[in-house]
């Protein structure tokens, strides 16, 4: 800046009058600029310079000199033109949009200035008048920088996207250093304000069709321009009426100029006077700087002066110079069209029932007559024309219905200052959407105007169908206005007289002035009444009614019938606390509604703060099944004959868990079941324990009820299960609603639980003594990947919430996308709920709740020993949104021995609460403690709550300091909008914090053994730390708040006993060694459960941190005469399987060659002619997990290639660096379109010859018959997700097709090269595949082995219909078959792209085609044409597999419309579980099939096939 300038850089200067010479027109991005084809006398040199701009405090530049100022024509670039002397030849007679112009300036010593204008387009055809904005450029620069960075382009852009409205840009020239106010003294001596606003604005004013006056002229400017703008904005407030700064050193005083200073200087009614815009980077010191940027913005919020400010990432230069100049010039805009243009509209109606055939929008728009016509020079204008346009779009964002309607130049040819239209809806086209928005704008002056936006919600009749039995009442109710303390309307009164009542539609939107006619309720805080009445159909149903209420902002007393059914924010009629998130749900007493008549429902509701009403929906009265349906659970009802299926087995669980008979209860269960973090072997030992605790157990159901949805069964039911102890004591076990889900699994009905990853459940608080209720979101590798282990974050919710209003909000939808997509980690992300002031701290007094406690002591140790976290401070992190940012902060810095990561999202840092204070606490840290943490925070720039503040003053502080953190104030209010925008930000910070701990092979050992104990088989097994486990302790920095600066490494440890012909774990017993040194051990023992007669395997896995070792395993056999078999065995941490010794076994003989020790292995010759002489295959072990087969044809191959000269046959797996697998994959996988991510071996697979002469020969031939080549997968590794890969010479991933050995753990896949291969995982989400479509798990699988691909890069189009060809293509593929070009059929072109696809499914049976000689390859595929390619698949696969018992197809009424030549496949496929119906009565058989539907069957037989 000014005073660091230390050298100064020599000019030379160019006489205007070369400058003027001949000029020639060329057009660039639609601009038209004047070019300089004269030869120049002297040329503009810097020296030591190239020439680019320089605006950087840290540079130290000197400015030119006075005599050769960037201000006078030695600053003009070649392609920009001077005012001309020659008419004909000016800028405007060419009509230049952008270009090069001077002034004579009488305070600067009658100097000739430059500056730069931009015109908008239109200018020169226009007589309109424009405001006009003065743009200074940065220190050491001039306006020259604005035209390289492409300004002119940039205001273009923006002004066409309706951002800006056009405006004249005026870029004036001073010194380097002139901060363009008046200095006496130095090399930037000059009256720079005066130059401004006497000279330079009259010229422009004089020149150009500017409106001159204050409202309509603005000034802003980077760094020094920025402070310029400020001192001469405020300075002038007679001639500009919007300032505006970007990265300005608004702090400095020069010349005894200081834009503090003179903010100060100002009332409040004048600063509001003005629009004010500054923003900076947080890594730029000029930000943070004392009375600068943030200091402005702080003080003018303190004052309430409403000014645009962001303080995003980035320091004082980014990359693009003119970064966030739309935000000042879009303020600017906002202020030039303010009150000129504003209007309303209504729509009725906005709930649409049954025969609503269109809906009626008519909006006003109002013209401020005379501010309009400052913009009017005489004539009539295109940008004086006023046009409205409408926008239907529904929750995803799509347009369902546009409309405009235009209403001509209403400045120069109309005196009106009203303006009314109409649009008429159709609602057939607003398509089947329950919910659409109607937005409307209106245009005028290249200004739009939001008229805003208004909810259409359809009313749902009453359908015949179980699941549609409902009464929505929804549409048009009676409102009325009430007192709070004492209700004096009663509105709850059949009789009540409404006649006075305004008719309103609730549930679409917050109270806005003017509902139900009364002006200001957008502000008003007190009560109201709503009352309807609706008729009850006589065969209406009377048990399990539900009304279901919406959301009410703040409180509600709801009656049908003038009986109370349900109150929220009430206890008693009594008005307690905001309850605005809660959805109301109240029950319906029985015979509470009267059938074949007109019933009453009333609300009585209180708004206490904030914006009130009945905002959202949905409102109605449910059956069961209907509000099974609107809560998007399974609502169909199946067959009967499935109903009763279901209701058997379901009391059959019931009374074999009354009756202790666990064996059978677990019969019940699927291998997969999860449900609420819970697997079958926890289930069981829940169980379990219930068996030894209680004498008798008692089961009763009441009210079961079975649902369908996706071939998947809901069972619900309300059950009291009760356990007595041998003394008579009685504990209530379970009680409440009960939903279980059953599904087919090969033939038999088993329960599977809900497989939600996201889901609510609860614990009890020893600290808070009560039951709380929390959240939780597992990654979707957590049921794939059994033995990982995850990051967790506990995320506190807000201000009167709870945790649902992150599932409204839909973060595990946010979590899941930016997992999917590489930018986050996997973790788990606990929710707590609290009560809604609880501020996360501990309540004081008796009756106070411990909630900081709950968090700290009780649900944290809960978390991980519930599920798979790593219990460790450097993988646990806190965030939280408003009271919850503020308890993320408290709780994360106060308790470092449990977290090291922290965010706040708008959070409440400058609130004190329990005498706990956030910003307070980090400032009591230690400055190396502090930097142990990673730290979040954001607000928005108009949180109504004033957060942003505090997050200025605490990255001030942090900064100070040297602590890294993140911290941002953008645009944004202090609302769920605000902090889902930025929440990925977030999680990915705290991902970037769980570092991956690269926990190396050989830090722990471990040993298992099975003995008979007692007359019993055991497993005993220990687990022994080495010294390496050294390198993974923490080490906390001392603080206030630390308890223990060394803590114990947790060292989880499982041993798992597993079906190995089913893969099934039939035990899991947990453990965990806990130490802070080497040669620690850890003994236990596992009490082998009586086995049916099989072949089983036991594994002894731990874990450090994020990485699982197996560190021993013993097969285990019952059956035979041994009656289970004995053994031992154990080992070290290592690549988290056993390790080996390689070998090599040419026809058996494991003494044919030797291992090099490193990866590779050596045979002789002479081993090589005995393998031959035998006519064996050679197996070759590398190292552990990756071997090779090679074939005899493929070792007579190379040996033929040699001949006789050669001694050795050497093959090595050099493994690839971390650092080339992580470029590799990255590269790879986003050419693919997804993410890459190694799962095993990454290997440089090569083979050398030694020949006799003791050279060595590097051996690649192609070979003709294919070798074996086996890869280890990592523990935990999702086997569907993952495949062998070759890495070709352009860095490209080939995917070949593999096999899973679950014998081995490896993959297993044919080459015919060497090179380098290795295990990947790849995932692709799609934008149209939710994680909760049923489908997801199909798609995600087909497409991670390459068997289908997306309609393109973001969309799967599950819904489309699939082709004959598309779908045999991907037959042949999920098949691997040889592809084959001979053609079949005469309708399949040997060059169309499924021509070889097609071959190979005809040669392989899949296809047989329409006719002998017709495939119809175009057209859609039916269902149960899909249904024979598939069973002649199964055939390929399985021959003879056909399913057993009854006929599957019964239950299908459309059965009898399957052709004869399918209807056998196609009930074996129902039969086995490969093929769903459409429903629980139709199989849809003529049906085209689906992209989605075409991918789950081949899943399905996928699945069955690994089975």
């Amino acid at each position: 800046m000014k005073e660091s300038r230390t050298k100064k850089a020599k000019r030379k200067s160019i006489p205007i009058a070369a400058l003027s010479a001949a000029m020639i027109l060329t057009s660039s991005q639609g601009f038209v600029y004047a070019e300089s084809t004269g030869t120049a006398q002297e040329e503009t040199v810097q020296d030591g310079q190239d020439g680019s701009t320089v605006d950087d405090p840290n540079v130290t530049t000197q400015a030119p000199q006075e005599s050769s100022l960037p201000g006078t024509p030695s600053n003009i670039a070649p392609n920009s033109q001077l005012s001309s002397n020659d008419p004909e030849n000016s800028p405007e007679a060419q009509k230049s949009r952008f270009y090069t112009s001077t002034y004579v300036s009488e305070h600067m010593d009658q100097k000739e200035m430059s500056y730069r204008v931009y015109l908008p387009e239109g200018y020169y055809e226009s007589s309109r008048n424009y405001p006009v904005v003065y743009l200074l450029h940065g220190e050491n620069n001039s306006s020259e920088s604005f035209e390289k960075s492409g300004i002119a382009d940039k205001l273009d852009q923006w002004m066409k996207a309706g951002t800006l409205q056009k405006m004249i840009v005026v870029m004036p020239d001073s010194s380097g250093g002139s901060y363009f106010v008046n200095q006496t003294e130095g090399d930037d001596k000059g009256n720079w304000e005066e130059m401004i606003v006497n000279d330079l604005v009259p010229a422009v004013d004089g020149k150009f069709r500017t409106i001159a006056k204050p409202q309509y002229r603005g000034i802003t400017g980077i760094s020094m321009g920025g402070f310029g703008a400020f001192v001469i904005g405020l300075d002038h407030p007679e001639l500009f009426g919007s300032i505006g700064s970007h990265r300005a050193p608004l702090g400095m005083t020069v010349a005894n100029y200081n834009p503090m200073t003179l903010l100060k200087s100002k009332t409040d009614s004048q600063l509001k006077a003005y629009s004010i815009y500054l923003d900076g980077g947080t890594d730029d010191p000029y930000t943070y700087a004392d009375n600068s940027t943030n200091d402005i913005h702080a003080y003018l919020r303190s004052k309430s002066i409403s000014h645009g400010y962001q303080m995003r990432p980035g320091d004082h230069a980014p990359a693009d110079a003119l970064a966030d100049l739309n935000r000042s010039f879009g303020a600017f805009s906002s202020k030039f069209a303010k009150g000129i243009l504003t209007g309303s509209f209504t729509a009725t109606p906005q709930a649409l029932s049954i025969g609503t055939e269109e809906v009626s929008v008519s909006y006003t728009t109002r013209l401020d007559r005379a501010a309009a016509e400052l913009f009017q020079n005489g004539n009539e204008d295109e940008d004086f024309k006023l046009s409205v346009s409408l926008k239907v779009t529904d929750p995803e964002g799509n347009v369902l219905y546009t409309e405009v309607k235009n209403a001509g130049d209403v400045i120069a040819g109309s005196g009106d200052s009203e303006f009314t239209g109409s649009f008429n809806i159709p609602v057939e086209q607003l398509g089947a959407s329950k919910s659409t928005t109607v937005s409307l704008e209106a245009s005028l002056l290249g200004s739009t105007v939001s008229l805003g936006s208004k909810p259409l919600i359809r009313v749902t009749p009453t359908g015949t169908l179980p699941e549609d039995i409902q009464i929505d009442l929804l549409g048009d109710w009676k409102f009325k206005k009430d007192s709070q303390s004492q209700p004096s309307l009663h509105g709850e009164a059949d009789n009540v007289d409404t006649t006075d009542w305004a008719t309103v539609q609730p549930g679409l939107d917050w109270w806005t002035d003017g509902f139900g006619g009364y002006s200001g309720l957008n502000n008003y805080y007190g009560a109201a009444w709503y009352q309807r009445t609706f008729f009850v159909p006589e065969d209406f149903p009377d048990q399990d009614l539900t009304l279901m209420a919406g959301k009410i902002d703040d409180a509600d007393i709801t009656y049908i019938n003038g009986v109370k059914v349900g109150e929220t924010g009430f206890e008693n009629g009594v008005y307690k606390s905001s309850f605005w998130a809660a959805s109301r749900q109240y029950k319906i007493p029985s015979n509470l509604l009267k059938r074949g008549q007109v019933n009453t429902i009333a609300v009585y509701m209180v708004n206490d703060n904030g914006g009130g009403g009945w905002y959202s929906g949905p409102i109605g009265i449910y059956t069961k099944a209907a509000m099974q349906k609107i809560k998007n659970l399974p609502s169909e009802v199946p067959s009967q004959n499935i109903v009763t299926a279901v209701k058997e087995l379901a009391a059959k669980q019931y009374q074999a868990v009354d009756q202790k008979d666990l064996s059978a209860y677990a019969d019940t269960l699927s291998a997969q079941y999860f449900e609420k973090g819970i697997d079958k072997l926890k289930l069981l030992d829940q169980r379990r324990q219930w068996s030894k605790d209680y004498a008798t157990i008692k089961t009763t159901i009441d009210n079961p009820y079975v649902f369908t949805l996706n071939n998947r069964y809901l069972y619900t039911a309300e059950v009291k299960i009760t356990g007595t102890t041998a003394d008579g004591t009685e504990t209530v076990l379970q009680q409440g609603a009960v939903s279980q889900y059953y599904q087919q699994e090969s033939g038999k009905l088993r329960e599977t639980g809900d497989q939600k990853l996201f889901f609510v459940t609860q614990f009890y608080s020893e600290s808070a003594k009560r039951t709380v209720k929390y959240r939780v979101y597992l990654p979707q590798s957590y049921l794939t990947h059994p033995d990982k282990r995850y990051p967790s974050v506990y995320l506190l919710h807000q201000f009167n919430s709870d945790s649902e209003s992150y599932e409204i909000d839909k973060i595990d939808q946010i979590l899941n996308r930016e997992i999917a997509a590489g930018r986050s980690k996997d973790m788990i992300v606990v929710m707590p709920d609290s009560s809604g002031l609880s501020w996360w701290v501990n309540g004081a007094g008796p009756d106070g709740v411990k909630w900081q406690d709950m968090v700290v002591k009780d649900l944290v140790p809960h978390v991980d020993q519930k599920y798979r976290t790593i219990d460790d401070a450097r993988y646990r992190g806190t965030s939280g949104v408003s009271m919850g940012g503020f308890g993320s902060f408290v709780i994360g810095f106060q308790y470092p021995d449990l977290f090291s990561s922290a965010v706040s999202h708008m959070g409440a840092l400058s609130f004190t609460q329990a005498g706990q204070n956030p910003v307070s606490i980090i400032k009591s840290y230690p400055i190396e403690a502090l930097k142990r943490y990673s730290i979040y925070f954001d607000s928005g720039n108009e949180d109504v709550y004033k957060f942003d503040v505090p997050v200025a003053t605490l990255h001030k502080y942090l900064n100070d300091n040297g602590v890294d953190h993140y911290a941002e104030i953008r645009d944004g209010l202090h609302d769920s909008a605000f902090y889902t925008k930025s929440v990925d930000l977030s999680f990915a910070q705290h991902s970037r914090h769980f570092a991956d701990a690269h926990v190396a092979d050989g830090i722990l050992a471990g040993s298992l053994n099975i003995r008979n104990e007692a007359g019993n088989k055991a497993a005993l097994y220990q687990v022994t730390t080495k010294e390496g486990l050294n390198a993974y302790l923490d080490n906390i920095p001392a603080s206030p708040y630390v308890k223990n600066q060394t803590p114990d490494l947790h060292i989880p440890i499982t041993l798992e006993l597993t079906n190995q012909a089913t893969g099934e774990r039939l035990v899991a017993q947990q453990d965990e060694l806990a130490t802070r040194s080497g040669s620690v051990s850890k003994d236990g023992t596992l009490a082998i459960p009586v086995l049916a007669d099989g072949n089983y395997s036991i594994k002894l896995k731990a874990s450090v941190l994020d990485r699982t070792f197996t560190l021993a395993a013993a097969d285990y056999t019952v059956g035979g005469s041994t009656g289970g078999s004995s053994g031992n065995t154990g080992g070290g941490s290592a690549g988290g399987s056993n390790s080996g010794t390689p070998v090599v076994t040419p026809g058996g003989d494991g003494t044919a060659g030797t291992s090099n020790g490193a990866g590779g292995f050596t045979i002789t010759g002479e081993a090589a002619a005995a393998a031959l002489q035998k006519q064996t295959d050679l197996q070759i072990q590398l190292s552990s997990g990756i071997s090779l087969v090679l074939p005899y044809d493929a070792l007579n191959q190379i040996t033929t290639e040699l001949g006789q000269g050669f001694k050795l046959l050497n093959w090595t797996a050099a493994p690839v660096t971390a650092a080339d697998q992580k470029s590799m994959t990255q590269s790879a996988g986003q050419r693919m379109g997804g993410q890459l991510k190694p799962a095993g071996s990454f290997i440089n697979l090569e083979m050398t010859a030694t020949l006799a002469d003791g050279s060595i020969r590097k051996l690649n031939p192609a070979f003709r018959q294919p070798v074996k080549i086996q890869l280890a997968a990592d523990s935990g590794t999702d086997q569907q997700l993952a495949g062998v890969y070759y890495w070709n010479a352009k860095g490209e991933a080939e995917f070949t097709r593999s096999k899973w050995n679950s014998k081995t753990r490896t993959f297993e896949a044919q080459v015919d090269h060497f090179g380098t291969y290795s295990l990947l995982t790849f995932t692709k989400p799609f934008n149209d595949v939710q994680s909760s479509s049923w489908y997801n798990r199909a798609v995600e699988v087909m497409v991670a082995q390459h068997i289908v691909t997306g309609v393109n890069d973001t969309r799967f189009a599950p819904s489309h219909p699939v082709t004959r060809a598309e779908f045999a293509a991907l037959v042949t593929r999920m098949l691997g078959l040889e592809e084959s070009s001979s053609a079949s059929f005469a309708d399949v072109s040997k060059d169309s792209w499924y021509a070889s696809s097609v071959s190979a499914a005809y040669q392989a049976g899949i296809i047989k085609g329409v006719s002998a000689d017709a495939f119809e390859p175009n057209r859609q595929i039916t269902r149960e044409q899909m249904a024979v390619m598939t069973y002649n698949a199964l055939q390929k696969l399985n021959p003879g597999e056909n399913g057993t018992g009854n006929d599957p197809l019964a239950g299908f009424t459309d059965a009898k419309n399957i052709n004869a030549w399918a209807k056998q496949q196609m009930a074996a496929l129902v039969q086995l579980g490969l093929i769903q119906g459409k429903n629980s009565s139709s199989i849809a058989p003529q049906g085209a099939a689906t992209r989605a539907e075409a991918v789950q069957v081949l899943y399905n037989l996928l699945q069955h096939q690994s089975k």
